[in-house]
Formats: structure tokens, sequence, C-alpha cells
């Protein structure tokens, strides 16, 4: 399987979105969480460059201290959510668990 841009950031593909002209309506529809999608208000009301920079601090990728942009509300939150989904770090990727099964199915 080709995945291209899999470990790219939303805000590195937005950046790559401007660099092939694609419409400010389109690119500033994509700048923040929809929550008509289900995505609570908080997530939606802060930035994705903002949220891609916090991530990218847990991920040692970037590794400025946290913008000042953030306020203190904002942090909090996303740290909530960063411990609280940090479980899924531990489980298999879907390419090794489709490998796996491949393997099982070759025996």
């Amino acid at each position: 399987m080709y995945l291209p841009i899999v470990h790219l950031w939303k805000s590195d593909i937005l950046d790559l979105c401007k660099e092939i002209e694609v419409s400010d309506e389109v690119l500033l529809s994509s700048q923040r969480a929809d929550p008509e999608c289900g995505r609570p208000q908080e997530l939606a009301d802060i930035p994705i460059t903002l949220i891609d920079e916090f991530a990218k601090t847990k991920t040692n990728e970037f590794f400025d201290s946290l913008s000042n942009t953030l306020d203190i509300a904002q942090k909090k939150y996303l740290e909530t959510l960063y411990q609280s989904n940090l479980f899924k770090s531990h489980l298999p990727e879907r390419k090794s668990f489709e490998k796996i099964l491949h393997n099982d199915k070759i025996r």
C-alpha cells in the first residue's frame, strides 16, 4: 500500500494546498475541527495549526516550547485529550495487523 502523505501533519497538508493554489474557501474551511462532524466545540475553537503544534511537542517533532498562542484552558483541554488517548499508542498499526493476518493465512 502506498501512502505518500501519511506522516504529514494537517498543517503541512494545508501548506501544500496553498502551494498548488487550492481555493481560500476550501483552505479556510479546513483550518478548524468541524463540530458538525461530531468534534467537541472546545476542539473546534482551537486552530488546526495550534493543535498540530501541541501534538508535535508530544511526539518530539517540535522542540520549541509550546506557543504562547494557546491559552491555559486550551492547553489543559489538549493535554486531557492527549492523556486520554495514550492507550492508542500501544495498539498495533493497521499495516502490522494486516501482515499478522496475512502470515496466519499462509501457515
